[in-house]
Order: structure tokens, then sequence, then C-alpha cells
């Protein structure tokens, strides 16, 4: 009797086992599956950032590789960009400065112009004043003087 229920157990415990080491390998092939998905989101990833937002990803490698950790290799290329961007920051604030300094002198030439013009557009206006003045005087002389021809 006990001999039978130990068979009995036994037999419930193989099948158990067996039950149990199936639903592992199902679970240890969901996980090769879930790892193979992984790794392939990891490399599309990889691709998009090195596409995108790393594109001299092979300079940050290659120093790398060249025994520099990461971190000072990034460090080393934002301190160059910033010099870069310094540089460049200068150069159009000095350009800035030099165009509205030629802004400046082209409105001072262009004042000086109009003045000059209005100076002359004056002078202009009187002379204009002054020959019609004579005109209309040589006119008076002339009808003053004026004999008619005696046919």
């Amino acid at each position: 009797d006990v001999e039978a229920k130990l068979q009995s157990d036994v037999s419930i415990l193989k099948t158990t086992v067996f039950q149990l080491q199936s639903a592992l390998v199902e679970k240890e092939r969901e996980m090769e599956t879930i790892i193979a998905d992984k790794d392939e989101e990891v490399r599309r990833l990889r691709k998009k950032l090195d596409e995108n937002f790393i594109p001299h990803r092979r300079e940050v490698d290659g120093v790398e590789s060249s025994g520099k950790p990461l971190e000072q290799a990034l460090s080393e290329k934002i301190q160059a960009l910033t010099r870069d961007l310094e540089i460049k920051s200068r150069a159009a604030l000095d350009t800035e400065t030099r165009l509205n300094a030629q802004i400046t002198s082209t409105n001072q030439v262009v004042e000086s112009l109009q003045l000059e013009l209005k100076a002359k557009e004056d002078q202009y206006n009187e002379t204009v004043k002054v020959l019609a003045t004579e005109n209309s005087r040589l006119k008076a002389t002339l009808e003053e003087t004026f004999v008619p021809n005696p046919e």
C-alpha cells in the first residue's frame, strides 16, 4: 500500500518534472527570441543614432580604442567644438561690428549728399528766379524800346 502510494507519487513527480522541463525549454526559447529581438533593436537604434546624432562615431570609437575612455574622448570633442563655436562667435561679432560701422558711414554719406542736393536745388531755384527776373526785365525793356516797323 505504501509502496503503491510511493510509486504513484514518483509517477506524479516525474510528470511534474517533465512538465516543468518542457516549460523551462519553452521559456528558454522565448528568452532567446527576446534576446535576439533586443539585439536587433539595439543594432537598429545604434544605426539611427549613428546616422542622426553621432556622425563622427568612428572617430570617437577610434579614440576610445586607442586607450582613452569614451567620456574623455567626448569631453575633448566638446571642448574642441566649444572653441570652434567661440571663434565663430567672435568672428561673427567682429563682422557685425564692421558692418554696423559701414552702415553708419554710408548713412553719413547719404545725409551729406542729401544736404548737398538740397543746397544745389536751392541754388538752382535761386538761379532760375534770378533768370526769370532778368528775363522779365529784358522783356519790359524790349517792349518799352520797341519801335514798330513803319511799313
